[in-house]
């Protein structure tokens, strides 16, 4: 059995603070907490590799002028005493709803999720490839655990713009998995259930199947040309007179068996063992880099949360290697900026600045007599 290495899986979260002036700390007021139960305490080499990065503290975040009136989203908006689990796939977000009714905790809920995703969002969810994560605990401390794939030793700027120039497909375009070191990592410091028991509905529905979605069904009908170009995939993904398609059963019992190894004996059981021995012979007969070397080598990183001030407030988010994080500071500190100077321009004018809350936007007319 060769195993397979899928695309790049984003877990990425936004989390935003009530306004205060610390970057990792919560005020007592705020409501929200990605995980609320107690933090069990990290083996010594999981806290060894993944030691958090300190970030220098911030200037103090100017309160908004005018003040923010915040509401909630009316009849539509969502509202509980326990905890909400959405995902791209209803029997990976079934998981993590059982394991909160199970007593777990957010992050629990989250790994339950990842997990499962692997078996039923073969697209993106998986174990093949990577993400980001960050973790707000109730006590006002926040995490970005970065598990981003890791280039092989052996690549090189002429190999990926090679690989790139092919299309990016196949075995050489295939990074170190971080999927798998990133989950773990975050139920080992901030969950609270073993990791077995998280990883039950994943194994139950790789082993047992589970039917295909529209939005998969989409999926494979389009890449197509190309899945089925490995035997295996065609295969698991494959019928006789093309893809599977929505409603159409998948049973995927050799990854059943790589995520009970991964029950099993968490890092190790994907990382070591026969999982890894499989993996580097499959990129040794296909022209992969992924050696024992760089499967042993890898390890998932807590960083600081990237921290800015938007409106009053202490937004965090995913500092790089993740593309999105900086992204979004940008994008807000730039409407921040442009909003201080539409403001200015006003007061200059003689005009009343734009008032929020609720009512509606009034403006005094300037002393020429034009309304603004």
């Amino acid at each position: 059995m060769e195993a397979r290495l899928g695309a790049l899986a984003l877990l990425s979260l936004l989390a935003c603070s009530d306004p205060g002036n610390a970057p990792l700390k919560a005020p007592a007021s705020s409501a929200s907490a990605t995980a609320s139960a107690a933090v069990p305490t990290s083996s010594a080499s999981a806290a060894a590799s993944a030691a958090p990065v300190e970030a220098p503290e911030p200037p103090p975040i100017p309160a908004p002028d005018p003040p923010i009136a915040l509401a909630t989203g009316g009849k539509a908006a969502v509202h509980a005493t326990s905890g909400v689990v959405t995902s791209v796939e209803a029997n990976a977000t079934r998981a993590g709803v059982k394991v909160l009714e199970s007593g777990g905790n957010a992050i629990d809920a989250a790994v339950a999720v990842g997990y499962a995703l692997a078996v039923t969002h073969p697209s993106a969810g998986n174990i093949g490839g990577g993400g980001f994560m960050i973790v707000r605990l109730a006590s006002g401390e926040s995490y970005a655990i970065d598990f981003r794939e890791a280039g092989p030793a052996a690549t090189t700027t002429e190999k990926v713009l090679a690989e790139v120039k092919a299309g990016a497909v196949g075995y050489a375009s295939v990074a170190v998995p971080g999927t798998v070191a990133g989950l773990n990592l975050a139920r080992e410091r901030f969950g609270t259930k073993p990791l077995a028991q998280l990883l039950e509905p994943a194994i139950s529905l790789a082993k047992e199947g589970h039917k295909i979605t529209g939005r998969t069904g989409q999926a494979l009908k389009g890449h197509w040309g190309k899945i089925k170009e490995d035997a295996e995939a065609k295969r698991i993904f494959g019928k006789k007179d093309g893809p599977l398609e929505a409603g159409d059963r998948v049973v995927q019992k050799d990854l059943a068996k790589t995520l009970t190894a991964i029950a099993d004996k968490g890092d190790a059981g994907f990382y070591d063992g026969p999982v890894a021995e499989r993996i580097v012979s499959a990129m040794k007969k296909h022209g992969g880099d992924i050696t024992k070397a760089d499967l042993g080598a890898y390890r998932a990183k807590l960083r600081a949360p990237l921290t800015f001030s938007y409106r009053g407030f202490t937004v965090e988010t995913m500092p790089p290697p993740s593309m999105g994080g900086v992204a979004v500071a940008q994008t807000l500190l730039q409407l921040e900026r442009l909003r201080r100077a539409r403001r200015s321009r006003r007061l200059r004018a003689g005009r009343s600045p734009l008032r929020r809350g609720g009512e509606a936007l009034v403006c005094r007319p300037s002393p020429g007599g034009r309304r603004p």
